[in-house]
């Protein structure tokens, strides 16, 4: 499964769509945006993660999925 994390309006990024590998390298000027993606995308695509396994299973196993 390809993972894209795409980026608008957050700190120095205006725009940005990253296809994510399992190395990643960021390289760019000063100010840019590098430790923006670097500081907190490993947060947001666990939780991504996350979210899209609970789909997976709910899908899986429909009978376990309680209703709010």
């Amino acid at each position: 499964m390809e993972r894209k994390l795409i980026i608008r309006n957050f700190g120095a990024i205006t725009s940005a769509e990253i296809i994510l590998k399992d190395f990643n390298i960021f390289i760019g000027e000063q100010g840019a945006g590098k430790l923006t993606v670097t500081t907190h995308s490993p947060y947001l695509l666990s939780t991504l993660n996350n979210m899209i396994e609970a789909d997976n299973v709910s899908k899986l196993h429909p009978e376990n999925v309680h209703e709010k």
